[in-house]
């Protein structure tokens, strides 16, 4: 994996990590959602609304009394699927105005175009008329690139993500033959980042067409183009992908394991939306974080484990041995053991309770660098490297974040694993197993040196 080598990380970044200092960017990411958090005009929510109900006539009629409303882009997509739908010609300077400067008509065109695919994207959860489901199946948005010749990215970006497969023909066809029109000509900056999005999405085809070959020499390729304003300016977007199965709490540790496939397959569409390789850890001969710390688990988590063990035959014996030597150095050093805590319990909701110290320690499954339980490992050590447990930030090595950097689309996209869903079902399991138990609804969470040395 040639491309690989030019991503520049020199440690996984474990050894440095902080808890204080994450607590503080993580409070703020969460300043940073309050003040950004995006939500539609109450204008677009009733336009929106005579389109669900297909009153198409309506909407026009409107559009022509107030013209003034298109200035909201999120109206101007909304009514061109209603002139795509009623078949009707748009204007020439139906999305960007004649008059408007270069700079202006630049960013017009890529704003609008991701307004198109944010609409269409909401449109695919409403339930329309056969006509009108048909007609909206049907729409070719590669039709507009001589008005918004930004749509061809945008475009392709959800085809891709969307596994269109019916469409990835004309696709490859529209990045491989597309040249930059009108308002890109000359200019140097936009030209520069639209060519190195046409090769991103090229790597991301071949790869969804199982060419690994051509979607390696393309990453590649983008890997060398991509401009430096996407890594060092443009903030993060959080795009979440989540488990597709759910189980009511009896019933989740018994399906424990069916879970744990779903995160797989969950990863596997965060690998391919993102390009992050899955052996990156191999690839560096990496397993700092199995250095560094033992993550946490649930009880639910735990049983399963045990469970897993006792099928596969796989003596405990050791693991508990290095957990208690661990324990010794921890009492020692701090006054303390790791111990399991109940979340449920108000004061004991701070994050990182389970684990106070920056106290570096081997993982005690960790055995020639290489994990010995890896089917019943917990949810954090799937998840690293993938995952959000908040929807603001990414649980991340530098490894891993480089490839995210490398990786990132014009709109610096980072595409996780939610980690939210499946971590409630291990929390209302918990609570179902200690009720059943001792009469106790408990939310159970411990390192896994807490869990085999047994200290609650």
């Amino acid at each position: 994996m040639e491309s690989l080598d030019l991503i520049k990380a020199e440690s996984s970044g474990c050894q440095s990590f902080d808890r204080d200092k994450f607590k503080d960017y993580y409070q703020i990411c969460l300043e940073e959602e309050k003040k950004y958090k995006h939500q539609y005009s109450e204008t677009f929510r009733k336009f929106l609304l005579l389109f669900i109900l297909e009153k198409f006539s309506d909407f026009k009629a409107q559009i022509d009394e107030r013209p003034d409303l298109l200035a909201e882009k999120e109206i101007k997509a909304l009514y061109t699927y209603v002139l795509l739908i009623c078949e009707q010609d748009l204007a020439p300077n139906h999305f960007l105005s004649n008059f408007s400067s270069s700079y202006a008509r630049r960013r017009l065109s890529q704003g609008i175009s991701r307004a198109m695919l944010e609409i269409l994207s909401m449109l695919e959860d409403i339930k329309f008329s056969a006509e009108t489901e048909k007609k909206l199946l049907n729409l070719d948005l590669f039709s507009l690139k001589q008005k918004i010749p930004d749509i061809v990215f945008y475009y392709g970006d959800y085809i891709l993500k969307r596994s269109l497969k019916e469409k990835y023909s004309s696709l490859e066809d529209e990045l491989l033959n597309f040249t930059f029109i009108d308002i890109c000509d000359g200019v140097e900056e936009v030209g520069t980042r639209l060519s190195a999005e046409r090769v991103r999405l090229l790597a991301f085809l071949y790869r969804r067409t199982g060419n690994s070959e051509k979607a390696e020499e393309y990453m590649l390729e983008y890997r060398k183009k991509i401009p430096a304003d996407i890594q060092s300016t443009l903030s993060p977007e959080i795009r979440n992908i989540q488990n597709k199965k759910t189980f009511p709490s009896d019933q989740v540790l018994e399906h424990w394991s069916e879970i744990l496939q779903d995160c797989d397959e969950a990863q596997k569409e965060v690998l391919q939306l993102t390009g992050i390789y899955l052996d990156t850890c191999s690839y560096y001969k990496c397993d700092d974080c199995c250095n560094y710390t033992s993550p946490h688990m649930s009880l639910t988590e735990y049983r399963f484990m045990l469970k897993w063990a006792e099928e596969n035959n796989y003596s405990l014996d050791i693991a508990r041995e290095k957990a208690r030597k661990i324990q010794a150095e921890h009492q020692k050093l701090f006054g303390e053991e790791l111990k399991i805590i109940d979340t449920k319990a108000k004061d004991k909701q701070e994050k990182g309770l389970e684990n106070p110290f920056n106290f570096k320690y081997s993982c005690p499954f960790l055995i020639e660098g290489r994990c010995s339980i890896y089917h019943a490992r917990p949810l954090l050590c799937r998840g690293f490297g993938l995952s959000s447990d908040d929807s603001l930030a990414i649980k991340t090595c530098n490894f891993y974040s480089n490839q995210y950097m490398h990786n990132c689309s014009r709109d610096n996209e980072r595409y996780v694993y939610d980690m939210r869903p499946v971590q409630a079902m291990a929390k209302a399991s918990d609570r179902f197993i200690t009720k059943q138990e001792s009469s106790d609804e408990q939310q159970l969470k411990g390192t896994i040196v807490a869990w085999l040395s047994e200290v609650t």
